[in-house]
C-alpha cells in the first residue's frame, strides 16, 4: 500500500524522533557490533549486537548474512571454514549447503542479540566474523585459534 501526500511517494518508513521505523512501528537493525571472545578448549563466542542507526535497540527479529573470512575486511572467505559453527545462547543459525560452517543467515533475538559459538581443533588460525546488515559489512575483531 501506498500514500500519496505532499506530491511524495509513502514508501512505508519515516524517521521518528531519530529512530527508524517501519509502518508497523518496528526498529529496524541497521548496524552490528562484533565481539569475538578469547579461545577455550578451541571454541571462540562471537557475540553480535544489531541496533539502529542511532544506536538504539530494536524491537523485531532481523536476519542477517554471514560469513567467515581470511581478512579484517571480510574479503576473502574462509577456504577451509572452522571445524564447527553453532549458535550460543540468543539467535538461530541457518548455514548455507545444509551444513555449511563458512556462511549463511543468522536471526536474532527481538532486542538485537546473537550470539555464534566458532569451533576450531588442531589448527592453528585467524579468522574473522562478518554479518551484513543495511548494506554494510560489519566485522569481528580476531578469532584467533591456537593448537
Amino acid at each position: 500500500m501506498s500514500i500519496i501526500a505532499s506530491e511524495q511517494l509513502f514508501t512505508g518508513e519515516v524517521t521518528m524522533g531519530g529512530i527508524e521505523r517501519n509502518i508497523r512501528g518496528d526498529r529496524k537493525a541497521a548496524k552490528a557490533t562484533l565481539s569475538a571472545g578469547t579461545e577455550s578448549t578451541n571454541k571462540v563466542t562471537v557475540t553480535i549486537k544489531l541496533v539502529c542507526e542511532n544506536g538504539a535497540p530494536i524491537n523485531c527479529r532481523t536476519v542477517v548474512p554471514f560469513w567467515i573470512s581470511t581478512d579484517a575486511d571480510g574479503d576473502v572467505i574462509d577456504p577451509t571454514g572452522p571445524s564447527a559453527i553453532a549458535i550460543g545462547t540468543d539467535g538461530t543459525l541457518r548455514p548455507n549447503g545444509g551444513d555449511s560452517v563458512v556462511d549463511g543467515c543468522l536471526i536474532s533475538e527481538a532486542d538485537g542479540d546473537i550470539d555464534v559459538v566458532v569451533t576450531r581443533t588442531n589448527v592453528t588460525d585467524t579468522s574473522y566474523f562478518n554479518v551484513a546488515v543495511g548494506g554494510r559489512v560489519f566485522t569481528s575483531n580476531a578469532l584467533v585459534f591456537t593448537t
